[in-house]
């Protein structure tokens, strides 16, 4: 269950070779088997690896009752509910697919049906009927799922970008607002965007369904929260329970294989509660889990001392990794599987490393901590919530419980509370005004000064002034990290593209938006692109609809912990997780391995191809950054530094 494409020729010119053209360039993804619907103008083709008990008893393209037709690259999670909701029983003491839950549910429900699965899912479903297409991604975005569209003649679609590029009427042409972004390099939380590096080739956003027919493409936002539903909980022990619950839930289903099972262990809080939880579930099936770690040979990313306290537990086969490859072919590797250049803040060369290890342990399963620290949070709301109210000792305690996470002593330590207090505040001064709140601000203003002896730096006066009084440049928005050429910039402020990175659905729940982010979507698609290459799944329990919903009900005074931060992790898994980890109170940096690897690259590597880059990219400022990498720690240059070399490389290959 790991593939799928096909393409429908609305004006019904018949399908000839290029279901089997798609299915070539998917053929990594379907070691189990190929199956294929081909039908005049209707083509449809799944690729098959067996990875759920169910799953062997699969065989798609599967038609339903109505005369449906569905493929899905899918993992449906909550399975008991669908099964007694849809009357569902199994054929000859087989088990109930899911692709037959889907297909059951979708004639049951209809095009609502994306409301009642959980799990990961990329869903077609062909209507002859009514000559029309029904496309459905998962919540977020887990299983990638892309397609070319042409107003009255067609309709093609596939797991990959590649499988499209390899059919003769998808034309090959780079969107270049798009390459502009990448270098641009805004905000990890922006909108994701349906445009790929290519025009006229789209992804389907996550928690989107997509209708087509010959002359008309209509889609929907899906993800209808409710908080209301958790009412029920009311302290803090109540929200612990549950988060314990439906965490191990969210692992649960994920490991729901008869095949072998790893998980990517770094010593973090994520990877660990991911591990451990795990372990304890496999131990129950006289299973062993394998765990990785990579070992990346930086002292400000050594979190082995962590890890080994995981390993230390029992019933865990561990695995110590370092980069076998290069940088160079790493991240080229990356890219092709990608069809799109390296976004990963950290190098391929470390990713593969443990993609590796995964599949030469025999897995086809593999759990990550993706993302746990955006789903569960820190908890520093907490202060900012203090500080909305004006609650200036709450604020001061809270504060100083941040700082003290630090062990600094007199001097040190007052600077360091000075700086946080300044910092909290700063963020509440430029939200007054970003949202041109001007008594509070001035209120605030007023306020800080008379409880903190807060006094604004000329920096943010000169800001908070050009803000009140002046629109800003455009050249005013782009990240100091960004390498992007200032023409490059203006052509990209104008592009519908940009406009897309903050134009979140209107239906879309305030706390959805928080994680609906561009940058984790992005990171989804490329651990698909790469597990399937290399034999496997990654899953992401952190990712689960259920546990991101709870996670936004959750009172961030818990996960503020006093001042430890992470708290609905460190005290709703205490009796799972060591006390190392639990007590862990900092989390490293990848920026020294960064600037360290640059640092270690061939001048060839890290000069652009003139011809290829030139107009891209403010030259004076890529070599500034490039010599201060070479004589001090430079972390935010390095990002942009990066984002050029992968670029050149990209764009050289294309």
């Amino acid at each position: 269950m790991s593939g799928i494409c096909g393409i429908i020729y609305f004006d019904k010119k018949p399908v000839e070779n290029e279901i089997d053209i798609m299915i070539g360039a998917l053929a990594h993804r379907g070691s189990d088997g190929v199956g294929i619907f081909k039908e005049a103008h209707v083509g449809l083709a799944h690729l098959m690896r067996h990875i759920t008990y169910e799953s062997f008893y699969e065989k798609q393209p599967i038609v339903g009752r109505s005369g449906c037709i569905c493929i899905a690259d899918a993992r449906i999670d909550n399975r008991a509910e669908l099964i007694t909701t849809l009357n569902l029983k199994s054929p000859q003491n087989e088990g109930i697919t899911d692709s037959e839950l889907i297909l059951a549910a979708y004639e049951y429900w209809g095009e609502s049906c994306g409301e009642y699965l959980i799990g990961d899912f990329a869903i077609v479903i062909w209507n002859p009927q009514d000559q029309k297409l029904f496309l459905l991604r998962d919540h977020m975005g887990v299983r990638p799922l892309f397609y070319y569209y042409k107003q009255g003649h067609c309709l093609a679609f596939a797991s990959e970008v590649g499988a499209l590029l390899r059919l003769s009427f998808v034309p090959n042409e780079l969107n270049e607002p798009k390459i502009a972004l990448y270098l641009c390099w805004l905000s990890d939380f922006r909108m994701y965007s349906n445009e790929t590096y290519y025009n006229h080739i789209y992804s389907l956003e996550p928690a989107h369904r997509l209708l087509i027919t010959q002359n008309h493409l209509h889609k929907k936002f899906i993800w209808h929260f409710n908080p209301q539903k958790y009412a029920h909980l009311t302290t803090e022990n109540d929200f612990l329970e549950a988060f314990k619950e439906t965490f191990i839930e969210a692992v649960r289903c994920r490991i729901r294989t008869p095949f072998g099972i790893s998980s990517h262990l770094s010593g973090g809080l994520d990877s660990s509660s991911v591990s451990v939880v795990a372990r304890d579930i496999l131990k129950k099936r006289n299973q062993t889990l394998h765990t990785v770690y990579m070992d990346v040979q930086h002292p400000e990313a050594d979190e082995k001392a962590y890890a080994q306290s995981v390993v230390n537990g029992g019933g865990i086969s561990h695995e110590w990794v370092t980069a076998k490859n290069s940088f160079e072919e790493s991240s080229r590797w990356l890219m092709q599987a990608n069809d799109t250049p390296d976004s990963s803040v950290v190098p391929a060369m470390n990713h593969l490393a443990i993609a590796d290890a995964i599949a030469n342990n025999g897995s086809r399963v593999a759990l990550t901590g993706h993302e746990g620290d955006t789903i569960v949070g820190h908890g520093k709301s907490w202060i900012m919530e203090v500080l909305r109210q004006r609650q200036w000792q709450a604020f001061k305690i809270a504060v100083s419980s941040v700082v003290d996470i630090f062990d600094k002593k007199g001097p040190e330590r007052e600077l360091f509370y000075k700086q946080y207090t300044h910092e909290y505040v700063g963020y509440l001064l430029k939200e007054y005004l970003h949202q041109k709140k001007n008594r509070a601000l001035f209120s605030l203003i007023i306020s800080a000064y008379q409880n903190l002896n807060y006094i604004p730096s000329l920096e943010e006066l000169n800001k908070g002034i050009k803000r009140l009084f002046f629109t800003e440049t455009p050249q005013a928005s782009l990240p100091l990290h960004s390498c992007l050429s200032k023409e490059k910039a203006n052509s990209l402020y104008q592009s519908d593209l940009f406009l897309q990175q903050f134009q979140w659905p209107t239906d879309m729940h305030p706390a959805i938006k928080e994680v609906y982010a561009g940058s984790i979507i992005e990171q989804n698609e490329s651990f698909n692109n790469v597990s399937t290459r290399k034999g496997f799944i990654y899953t992401h329990p952190f990712l689960d609809k259920r546990l991101i919903e709870l996670c936004a009900v959750i009172p961030t005074e818990i996960n503020f912990d006093n001042g430890a931060l992470r708290g609905t992790i460190r005290q709703g898994l205490k009796d799972y997780l060591p006390p190392e980890i639990v007590s862990r109170k900092t989390k490293i940096s990848f920026s020294g391995h960064q600037v360290a690897l640059i640092r270690s690259l061939s001048p060839y590597t890290k000069h652009p191809q003139k011809d290829v880059l030139i107009d891209w990219i403010n030259q004076q400022k890529y070599f500034h950054f490039l010599s201060k990498i070479q004589n001090e720690v430079a972390s935010q240059e390095a990002l942009g530094v990066l984002r050029v070399i992968y670029l050149n490389d990209w764009l050289n290959k294309n």
